[in-house]
């Protein structure tokens, strides 16, 4: 088996109608399994179970499933040495691009312009 960090695009649709940008989540879950193609399924999955009905900036919106951006090998697990266990996130950041188009290009791993949300709480 190897540990895969599958990093995972959600964004945010403001139900209103009005979507004067587009706030992203950026997750990263580790799978741990045989190859590439089932953690994209693994990685899917998970990725898929996180859609919901939220508030952002006071406003009503669905967190929507974009894709997923990079698949990393991290090790070769075949000794069992590091248990992984369902598919934990490990890493989340905010970021913001500025219209679907955008949006489009960072779930396709292309290069984008985005604004990192302040996760300091200063």
């Amino acid at each position: 088996m190897t540990v895969f960090s599958v990093h995972v695009i959600h964004y945010v649709n403001f139900c209103d109608g009005v979507q004067p940008d587009y706030p992203v989540w950026w997750s990263t879950y580790l799978v741990d399994c045989k190859d590439v193609d089932e953690a994209v399924r693994i990685g899917r999955v998970r990725a898929k179970s996180v859609g919901s009905i939220i508030t952002c900036d006071d406003r009503e919106a669905r967190l929507l499933f974009g894709g997923i951006r990079v698949i990393m090998e991290v090790f070769d697990n075949s000794k069992g040495n590091v248990q992984v266990t369902g598919c934990p996130e490990v890493a989340s950041f905010q970021l913001q691009v500025k219209d679907r188009e955008a949006l489009d290009r960072l779930i396709d791993g292309s290069e984008v312009r985005a604004i990192i949300d302040d996760v300091s709480g200063e």
